[in-house]
């Protein structure tokens, strides 16, 4: 009897969460959401904390078509990213259930803000040039104009500290996903999915150092000057070398489990 009882309740369960009761997304309703992850690392000290939430706002032209657009917001350090993604989603479930399988794609772009140490050079190819220059003159003067240009380089160093800049950068981004919401009640429903993102990086290959010539002039009253332009930032992307070859485009692929829950209307 006990077991004919527990064979009654189970069956009664599992009807509960097949059955329609209304708990299941349709054509024409909209659908607010957010998800999102966050890690906090707790073994290399060198690593740090670093998130993702993802708002998410969408129609569904049918029960199983959905298409939104979600917001991106990013941390990781002192690096933010925020960007827009397009979304498309096919829901596989079956009528009724409270359990949702999903497919997905979400193509967007996004910003990356990140901090750089930057400290302002002086150019190989004029430190050269003066240094050439100063070898054709006579030898009586050469020991003066060396000791005088290597001042110069201290100095120039010394009026241009390292310092951290900000820089952002547009990027574009694509994403695939494989997911299931479950329907914890008519409206409302938990999320979770796995999603690899693809971001084509080629614009982070940068050099931001302020680059400036220096140079000699002279002579004027018998006596030869040496000193430095204004530093200049090239702000040119530089390819990236990889085992022997240059690679145009850097490609940075990535995966994360997401959480979050939606309210359908």
């Amino acid at each position: 009897m006990r077991m004919l009882r527990t064979l009654i309740v189970m069956t009664a369960a599992y009807a509960m969460a097949t059955i329609p009761v209304g708990a299941q997304q349709k054509g024409g309703d909209k659908e607010l959401a957010f998800q999102g992850q966050v890690n906090i690392p707790f073994q290399n000290a060198s690593d740090s904390t670093n998130g993702t939430i993802l708002p998410r706002f969408g129609y569904y032209l049918t029960r199983r078509n959905f298409v939104g657009v979600e917001g991106l917001g990013s941390f990781s350090g002192a690096n933010q990213t925020l960007g827009v993604n397009f979304l498309y989603r096919f829901y596989f479930g079956g009528r009724g259930s409270k359990l949702q399988p999903y497919l997905g794609a979400a193509p967007g772009y996004t910003a990356l803000r990140m901090s750089e140490l930057v400290q302002a050079q002086i150019t190989p190819a004029s430190l050269a040039t003066v240094q050439s220059q100063i070898a054709q003159l006579p030898a009586s003067i050469q020991a003066g104009l060396f000791t005088a240009l290597a001042t110069q380089e201290a100095s120039f160093a010394a009026a241009n500290p390292a310092r951290k800049q900000a820089f952002t950068t547009w990027m574009p981004q694509y994403s695939g996903e494989l997911g299931f919401k479950y329907y914890a009640s008519q409206k409302f429903a938990f999320e979770v999915s796995y999603r690899i993102v693809y971001q084509d990086q080629s614009k982070l290959i940068t050099d931001h150092t302020p680059w400036a010539d220096i140079y000699l002039s002279g002579p004027v009253n018998n006596t030869y000057t040496i000193g430095t332009q204004p530093a200049k930032t090239s702000n040119i992307p530089q390819p990236q070398t990889s085992g022997g070859s240059t690679n145009k485009f850097q490609r940075y692929g990535s995966s994360e489990i997401l959480f979050g829950f939606s309210y359908i209307f």
